[in-house]
């Protein structure tokens, strides 16, 4: 079968930047195929040649295998290997065994950074189409962050979203963000200012967002704990290092899990559970109004946007919470058994940590593991002891021993 198929790069659109070897691709085509902006920006070469305003890879593969022998060229925005459509239809091309080829286009990313005259080598790249993610967190580990946009998080829903984290306390005011709309067609316009400026501006579909940092925290690379001095502590109960290293390791967070941590105290558990989870979300959940001040202090001291504080008691203010697949308990005030029912009723599957320090707690906690969780319950005691200075002198001062129970079917 002679049939050729070309994955053509056309740039952000505007026809302008086509390659020369995109322009020999399409221009020796018989088949044109693509979205009508690309079909339209590549009018002049297209001429006469049948065209079909496509964008689907199975009805393009359908007209493609319909119309057998010939030269097809596949039209695409930006570089075939940049957050491209080109993915799903390589993979089917592959299925089938048709030969092809991927012809390179200049990225909104590469055109967008020499618009502004910065360097692009070092930019968090995060693409919004059809994927949710932690914008807050991620503009705050990074000194620059590059945002492909779609219709519903366009880059006013950005903008809001940063102005809400720099209202917390989670980001500087300093931010800046550039916004880019219909890069590379006539009417192109790049616009600087601030997210509070942007919020509720309105904007073109066609646009691409660099928010820029000047203060980054530094990245949290999960293989240790933070100390507690870490953590504003007030008056309430804080689970100490030794005993949070521990518990973080029971729960075998991913960074996608959706968490709970169900008496959360001063949250020093909860912002290391987010911090771990850094693509998921983290629920603090504390029936103590000092407690959950404290919480948002330290969600904003370490600069943690994927952690939401609530005050209620469990398990009534987990009602509307999304299923959790890991939940930490470190206080249920007498609820324990009501607490676990409510969660494993959401997730049969959700891998559970509970610490105890009385014994009471502990014999609780280890009948109502062996009724929810009877495979791969754990009982662990943690007993530390802490170098304290006296004089010239160290001596070992013994922390309150703590048991940490653990189980569940999560990995």
């Amino acid at each position: 079968m002679d049939r050729e198929i070309y994955l053509v790069g056309m740039g952000p659109g505007g026809g302008a930047l086509l390659t020369r070897e995109a322009e020999a691709a399409i221009a020796g085509s018989r088949w044109v195929l693509g979205a009508p902006r690309l079909l339209e920006a590549a009018q002049a070469l297209i001429g006469e040649k049948e065209r079909q305003a496509l964008a689907d890879p199975e009805e393009i593969l359908r007209f493609i295998e319909e119309r057998g022998d010939g030269t097809f060229s596949v039209l695409l925005s930006g570089d075939p290997g940049f957050y491209s459509g080109a993915r799903k239809l390589i993979g089917r091309l592959e299925e089938r065994g048709w030969a092809f080829r991927v012809v390179n286009g200049v990225s909104s990313l590469v055109y967008f950074a020499g618009r502004l005259a910065v360097p692009w080598e070092d930019l968090r790249v995060v693409s919004l189409h059809g994927r949710r993610s932690d914008i807050p967190g991620t503009v705050a580990a990074n000194q620059r962050t590059f945002f492909l946009t779609d219709r519903k998080m366009g880059p006013a829903e950005i903008c809001a979203a940063l102005k809400e984290a720099i209202l917390s306390g989670a980001l500087p005011e300093s931010l800046r963000v550039s916004v880019g709309e219909r890069l590379s067609y006539s009417d192109e316009r790049i616009r600087r200012g601030s997210p509070g400026e942007f919020a509720a501006a309105a904007f073109d579909p066609l646009s691409v967002v660099l928010v820029e940092n000047p203060a980054p925290r530094p990245a949290f690379r999960g293989n240790y704990s933070l100390g507690d001095e870490a953590f504003i502590r007030g008056e309430v109960p804080m689970t100490k290092e030794e005993v949070r290293t521990v518990v973080l390791s029971k729960l075998r967070l991913e960074p996608e899990s959706v968490a709970w941590d169900i008496g959360a105290g001063t949250g020093s558990v909860s912002c290391e559970m987010a911090l771990r989870a850094f693509r998921g979300r983290v629920y603090a959940v504390e029936q103590n109004p000092q407690g959950v001040s404290l919480i948002e202090q330290n969600r904003a001291k370490l600069g943690i946007s994927n952690l939401e504080v609530r005050l209620g008691v469990a398990p009534e203010a987990l009602g509307d919470l999304p299923p959790p697949d890991r939940v930490f308990i470190g206080g249920s005030s007498g609820r324990l058994d009501r607490i676990i029912a409510s969660v494993t009723a959401r997730n049969p599957r959700v891998r559970l940590v509970i610490t105890a320090v009385t014994l009471e707690t502990l014999t609780e906690a280890f009948s109502l593991m062996k009724k929810y969780a009877p495979s791969g319950a754990e009982f662990v005691q943690i007993a530390a002891a802490r170098g304290t200075r006296l004089g010239a002198y160290t001596l070992m001062k013994a922390l309150d021993p703590v048991y940490i129970i653990s189980g569940g079917d999560s990995p």
